[in-house]
């Protein structure tokens, strides 16, 4: 069983400072430029983004799913990123750009987002307990489920991580996410066996899903890394939302027999209506501005910033290193847009903000949540 004994403790607080270095490693290396096109949501108009690397998951907030089209067209280090605002203000509408020590002061409507958020079940409370507190309705979901026949079987072959990979995960990820899905390769996903268990789910003796965890004992943390499910199962929503409380139950179960303080149930985009944000909080996650301490900052560079915002998703931004959700409109309705936000409110969030649709600042009108 994990111990959270010396050697461990050092490795935690070491990792900060090593996050650190690998950060500003980062500045001083070149990064992909990359111009993204595509369609603004729930409008016809294009738009153009422009980002220095970042994972680009971002672009779930302003663009419409399967019209974007992304071209690498140069490498630049993040320490020089000042020129870019200035060479490329008017051939994109939206520009990402990390934030460093060094930048440019930033304009008054430019925001502060980290490149993902990190979820984190954390076992401050018993077993019994955490599952009286999840979300009611996924209480019921679970409930029910355990009473359908699944059981759970640990793989004691090999094969079965090319089994699970060929017959649940890239098919339930590619049916998940569509044009946006991303699958790494399946002899890297097979190689990923230290310290990991592969369990499948059963179903009146067929395998339905499956899930892959990392059980570090260098990490007083489990990881949650895949969870997969047949076609059948993913095309069955009833046996679909089953399968998903339960692998999340089981997850919860494995990581506290092996000793850990918590479940890492992986990242989110910055986005606050998110649904695998809402899902996961749903849980008992928290969630926390991305561990790599990257930081980006948003510009709006033209006329047509006030047409993007108002039909962009709510953001997740950063006011002094807190988490802090993003509306636009303006002083008549900021009431009424925080409080339609608050739906989404998840626990690490400090308050909703309404910002100007025209001029991107903010409207005092807020909410802590």
């Amino acid at each position: 069983m994990y111990q959270h004994h010396w050697k461990n403790r050092l490795l935690q607080t070491l990792r900060p400072i090593q996050l650190r270095i690998k950060q500003l490693k980062s500045w001083v290396r070149p990064q992909p430029l990359t111009m993204t096109t595509g369609l603004l949501q729930g409008t016809s108009d294009q738009i153009r983004m422009l980002s220095l690397g970042s994972s680009n998951l971002l672009q779930q907030a302003f663009f419409d799913a399967a019209s974007t089209r992304s071209e690498v067209i140069g490498y630049v280090k993040p320490l020089m990123a000042g020129r870019l605002l200035r060479q490329y203000r008017d051939q994109a509408d939206l520009i990402l750009l990390p934030l460093t020590p060094f930048s440019d002061a930033a304009p008054p409507d430019a925001l502060t987002v980290p490149d993902y958020l990190d979820a984190t079940i954390v076992f401050r409370q018993s077993g019994e307990a955490w599952e009286k507190d999840i979300r009611e309705m996924l209480r019921r979901r679970l409930k029910k489920a355990l009473k359908g026949g699944y059981r759970f079987e640990r793989s004691q072959h090999p094969d079965d991580y090319v089994w699970f990979y060929r017959h649940m995960l890239k098919p339930y990820v590619q049916q998940r996410h569509s044009y946006a899905a991303y699958v790494e390769p399946e002899e890297e996903f097979c190689a990923d066996t230290d310290m990991a268990v592969l369990e499948f789910v059963h179903l009146q003796d067929q395998r339905v899903g499956g899930v892959h965890m990392k059980l570090s004992s260098r990490n007083p943390y489990a990881y949650f890394n895949k969870i997969g499910l047949c076609p059948a199962a993913s095309a069955d929503v009833q046996i679909m939302r089953e399968l998903n409380c339960l692998i999340y139950q089981r997850m919860v179960q494995l990581a506290r027999s092996e000793g850990h303080h918590g479940l890492h149930l992986g990242i989110t985009p910055p986005i606050l209506n998110n649904g695998i944000t809402w899902y996961k909080s749903g849980w008992g996650a928290e969630f926390v501005p991305n561990l790599t301490h990257q930081r980006y900052q948003l510009h709006f560079t033209n006329s047509r910033a006030a047409h993007i915002r108002q039909h962009a998703a709510p953001l997740v931004i950063l006011e002094q290193q807190r988490l802090t959700g993003v509306v636009w409109g303006e002083a008549e309705e900021a009431a009424a847009k925080i409080a339609e936000a608050g739906a989404w409110r998840f626990t690490g969030l400090n308050a909703i903000h309404c910002h100007s649709i025209q001029t991107g600042k903010r409207i005092k009108t807020s909410e802590t949540v």
